[in-house]
């Protein structure tokens, strides 16, 4: 299983906004990487992603994005927004 969210599904010049609070209430660069994925994918014209769906709650740096952030990534960027 682990080997599947090691998966990368593309490669991003800009970082991606994934904090709860843009996600929650606004379109964000993250959201639509990932629902023209889901497009691209289904060969559809629309995709819908609840914003529910997103949880790691932090801006994904540029470079290749994968289908999980490493929990070391995730441990630093909760560790820096509660400082």
């Amino acid at each position: 299983m682990d080997k599947g969210l090691q998966l990368v599904l593309g490669e991003i010049d800009v970082s991606l906004e994934g904090r709860f609070r843009q996600v929650r209430t606004k379109e964000t660069n993250l959201g639509n990487f990932i629902t023209d994925i889901m497009r691209s994918t289904m060969k559809t014209d629309v995709a819908l992603l609840n914003s529910g769906t997103l949880r790691s709650d932090i801006i994904h740096d540029a470079g290749l994005f994968k289908m999980r952030v490493s929990r070391e990534r995730e441990r630093q960027e909760v560790c820096e927004n509660q400082s």
